[in-house]
């Protein structure tokens, strides 16, 4: 009998097998570190390479010692199964299987706290393609404790490699902790932009230009594809041919240079099909060429490349230095039929001109006294449907429970019923005419305009952003200040499909101090509620009832006034067919209640890595929704209450529990109150108020605008402009007349409509003409709250939407009732 027998000594038998299991164990534990790093660097997460990495070392010695542990065991159990001639491989595999699966993928107790069957793939391995390697190795396990079971000559040398292997590991890890403990997180690289050369024609120096157009400030549009980088970029227009030159300033510093050339795909559609036309460019720095491009425009030019040309990240001559002088050139390439017969291309040039400065700087870590901050922007989610606010329905429990804990404001209000221009003073401070982005016609948010995640990053901030509304884009530049910036095309972008990535984002930053800002979207139509919503605050559906599409014409027919009599009045509420506009409501408050669920997710992630006690939460939202209380439907029409009084919680370290406020306030203070936390300032949000001391915020007016409004019945968009002072509130329509006269029938002074909120909290009586000196009072002090506003922003240029965006906004409906 060999000496390995386990009839000689069953108990060197079951050390065999369990050391076969602490060895798949090793296996298994570097196996999951290089899937994690192949899917965690290649998810939408967004999670840089370095931090991945350091993450990953981090938590390896604890998921060794814990995949060890587990197939370690599995390998015990399957010597116990295995014994005998009737060995039970029903019992075996699936143990050694769970070990297994449980050691690679992860759950609950990992260190790391990712589940790897959980993860967004974004490699050629899918969770099946786990199943089977589990599955493999299951099989060899089993398969090598069976032949140790029955003896084996490998038995001896085989138990001594394991055991010497499984021990080295096991040595190892206290050696391995204190060696991790002493890595540093990778730095992070921060870029400030000093200057926009695309939007400063005073500093360009024209050369040469074409006979009949001169370069000019614009917006270029390569293609309408979100998925191609080809979407709109502010930019000099240099009709070719063309020669711009601009300087380095002593001002400016040692800076990078960034661009990018493009044809607007109007020069591709005009072209003859027959005829294309080659277009060059060229960029030289102190008369040297950095940069060559040569585009085709053509009718039939291939959707894939038409996109912007850019020079490599790590191009020679892009780090400039005072005095440099920057040349940027177009000009039509070859001469024959096609130079000659092929329209001339106006709109060419180049996009995005910028310098910036890049710097290297530290990641700093959280803690109660320097918390993380993430801010959650609920789109569309009026603050009277949600249980918060006393609504009938129980559409936000997690969101009651973070007020209980924190600060929530009962009165507080957007800047706008529509997202550009409300999310734009969210992350500014600013009012929309201080900002600039106030339409469609005026939608890009320069980088003279300091954000919060700017003020946040210029203090060892890790900044990220997850945008679900195709409004808040990197076109558009709300990516200024984001390390890493996440956005979805031209569509709106449920939370269910990126909760994930973000729960990736939160776990693989644990321990950084990291602000993070959440555009979500769920209460936006179109709504797709989880059914567990639906069935708590959804409503019955009627049997006519021909699906959610019907919004889009609803909203259409209401635009046009089928609410409204003869004179303009409200005639009734609701004269869509029976129980239609009560579903879609319905659908809309279980949509509160799914974006509400998620909120518990990130709630209970932070929580998971130990981040409750040093992370401030604010949650609010960009505007609200009307459903006919004014004779409209959806939103940015009017300044009325339904849409522009917004849910307003703050939790956190340092902040007390339970406090509600009732102060008026805009949620716009939001930027400053965050960034004075972060140990930053926003310095052009003069008249912040603090949003952490409630009782110390003093009653003043709160302004409010849209440039989509609908007065008095009138088809035609106009600006209308709010105030709400103690207990009354002020609409002002600059270019407001009575229903049904012509616009030059206008007053120079323009309408006004006032409310008492206290004996009419739904605005539903004009009174202005029995208070007229109190209505003068609140339209003089948003005249005087503009005047201060344009004094501020003087001198910006405004950009607005070129075709992609123009695209987008007639996708999602904004463009309805234009």
């Amino acid at each position: 009998m060999s000496t390995d027998s386990p009839q000689a000594a069953p108990w060197r038998g079951g050390l065999t097998a369990l050391a076969l299991g602490c060895a798949l164990g090793v296996v298994t534990a570097v196996l999951r570190s290089q899937l994690l790093l192949q899917v965690l660097a290649g998810s939408r997460a967004n999670v840089t390479a370095a931090l991945v990495r350091r993450r990953i070392l981090d938590s390896f010695a604890g998921d060794l010692a814990l995949a060890m542990v587990l197939c370690g065991g599995a390998g015990a159990a399957a010597w116990f199964f295995l014994r005998g001639q009737r060995a039970h491989w029903w019992l075996a595999l699936p143990v050694v299987a769970a070990a297994a699966w449980l050691a690679l993928c992860g759950g609950p107790w990992t260190v790391t706290a990712e589940r790897l069957d959980h993860l967004p793939w974004s490699a050629g391995l899918s969770a099946p393609g786990l199943a089977l390697i589990v599955l493999l190795a299951a099989f060899a396990l089993t398969g090598m404790v069976r032949a140790a079971r029955l003896g084996a000559p490998l038995g001896g040398r085989l138990y001594a490699a394991c055991w010497l292997s499984s021990c080295i590991f096991a040595l190892g890890l206290p050696m391995a902790y204190r060696a991790l403990e002493n890595l540093e997180m990778p730095p992070m690289e921060v870029r400030v932009v000093t200057r926009e050369v695309a939007l400063e024609p005073d500093s360009w120096k024209i050369l040469q230009q074409h006979p009949k157009s001169t370069p000019r400030v614009g917006i270029l549009t390569p293609t309408i594809d979100y998925r191609i980088d080809g979407g709109d970029l502010p930019a000099i227009v240099m009709p070719p041919p063309c020669r711009v030159e601009f300087q380095v300033t002593e001002e400016d510093g040692a800076v990078y240079l960034d661009f990018a050339a493009g044809i607007d795909l109007s020069v591709n559609r005009a072209q003859h099909e027959n005829y294309p036309l080659q277009v060059g460019f060229e960029v030289k720095v102190n008369g040297e060429r950095i940069f060559e491009s040569i585009q085709t425009a053509s009718k039939n030019k291939p959707a894939n490349e038409s996109r912007w040309s850019r020079p490599p990240e790590n191009s020679k001559g892009l780090k400039l230095y005072p005095g440099d002088v920057v040349t940027l050139r177009t000009a039509i390439v070859g001469e024959g039929p096609s130079a000659t017969q092929a329209k001339p291309p106006r709109d060419v040039g180049f996009g995005q001109v910028i310098l910036e400065r890049r710097e290297t700087r530290q990641r700093l870590p959280s803690s109660p006294d320097n918390p993380n901050i993430v801010l959650i922007v609920q789109d569309t989610m009026r603050a009277d449907h949600s249980s918060l606010h006393d609504y009938s329905k129980t559409t936000t429990p997690a969101l009651d429970a973070l007020a209980a804990r924190g600060i929530s404001f009962s009165e507080a209000r957007s800047t706008s019923s529509w997202t550009w221009p409300s999310t734009a003073s969210i992350l500014t401070g600013l009012l929309p005419d201080e900002h600039g982005v106030t339409d469609d016609s005026a939608c890009y948010l320069l980088s003279e305009n300091e954000t919060l995640a700017e003020a946040l990053q210029s203090r060892g901030y890790t900044t990220a952003a997850f945008a679900c509304n195709p409004l808040i884009s990197r076109q558009k530049n709300f990516s200024q200040g984001f390390e890493s910036f996440t956005s979805f095309g031209l569509q709106f972008i449920k939370t269910r499909e990126v909760i994930e990535d973000v729960r990736t984002w939160i776990g693989m930053h644990a321990g950084t101090r990291f602000f993070l800002y959440l555009h979500l979207v769920d209460p936006h139509a179109p709504y797709f509620p989880r059914d567990d919503a639906l069935d708590a605050v959804g409503e019955p559906v009627p049997e006519d009832f021909p699906g959610q599409e019907v919004l889009r014409r609803y909203k259409s027919a209401a635009h046009q006034g089928l609410a409204f009599d003869e004179e303009g009045r409200q005639k009734v509420h609701d004269p869509f067919p029976a129980g239609h506009l009560q579903q879609i409501e319905g659908l809309y408050d279980a949509s509160i209640r799914t974006g509400d669920h998620y909120l518990d997710v990130i709630v209970n992630t932070l929580e998971r890595h130990g981040l409750t006690n040093e992370t401030v939460i604010v949650f609010t939202s960009d505007h609200g929704e009307e459903w006919m209380d004014h004779g409209r439907l959806t939103h940015g029409q009017s300044v009325h209450r339904e849409l522009v009084h917004v849910p307003l919680v703050l939790a956190g370290p340092g902040l007390p529990g339970g406090v509600q406020s009732s102060t008026p306030v805009s949620n716009r203070h939001i930027a400053a109150t965050l960034a004075r936390i972060g140990g930053a300032d926003l310095s052009r949000a003069v008249d912040s108020l603090d949003l952490f001391t409630p009782s110390m915020i003093p009653e003043r007016p709160v302004f409010f605008s849209t440039t989509h409004g609908h007065w008095n019945g009138h088809l035609r968009r106009q600006p209308i402009y709010g105030v709400r002072d103690g207990a009354w509130v002020l609409h002002y329509a600059p270019h407001g007349t009575d229903f049904g006269a012509a616009p030059e029938e206008r007053s120079s002074e323009g309408q006004v409509k006032l409310y008492n909120i206290e004996s009419d909290p739904n605005e539903t009586k004009d009174i202005a003409a029995a208070h007229p000196k109190l209505a003068s009072r609140l339209r003089l002090a948003i005249l005087d709250s503009l005047a201060k506003q344009l004094i501020r922003q003087e001198g910006s240029v405004q950009l607005g939407g070129g075709a992609a965006t123009m695209e987008m906004l007639d996708g999602i409906g904004y463009l309805d009732d234009k």
